[in-house]
């Protein structure tokens, strides 16, 4: 048994310088793989965010025109609305990190329908809101983060 008393010898310096190196190699990337997975935590928190925000446009709906049965947006209230509740309620992580880029109101023409349930008064427009937002990671790179609704009446 001469062989085992070699492999015996020496081992736990081996083992230490072993796994000195192992941590100065791998300390590194573990620190680089917890930032990008706390990147991509705030990436998804930033996203549900603007669901949640893109949602306020319906305080923005023009009431008259809604009762008429055609849906439609005051563009300006409804611009200030979302604006205001993303300032107001962007939560504390993403501060200096999500910022609103353009909030983008459009009207799309619905082709009408023969037999529409509303008959001569169905909605000739549907509002569509698109919210465009940039993330910026922890090395300083932008995201563009974008979230779209259409309001429609039923």
């Amino acid at each position: 048994m001469p062989g085992f008393k070699k492999l015996k010898k020496g081992t736990v310096s081996d083992l230490l310088i072993f796994v000195f190196c192992t941590v100065l190699v791998m300390a590194p990337m573990a620190v680089l793989g917890i930032r990008q997975l706390a990147d991509w935590v705030q990436i998804r928190q930033a996203e549900q965010f603007l669901e949640r925000v893109i949602l306020t446009a319906y305080e923005g709906m023009d009431m008259d025109r809604l009762a008429d049965g055609q849906p439609s947006l005051d563009q300006r209230t409804a611009e200030q609305i979302i604006r205001r509740h993303f300032s107001d309620w962007l939560p504390d992580g993403l501060v200096n990190k999500l910022m609103l880029v353009s909030v983008n109101l459009q009207n799309r023409p619905i082709t009408p329908a023969a037999h529409h349930w509303m008959g001569s008064s169905q909605p000739k427009y549907k509002p569509i809101i698109t919210l465009s937002a940039r993330f910026i990671d922890y090395q300083g790179r932008k995201i563009h983060l974008s979230q779209a609704i259409e309001l429609i009446l039923d």
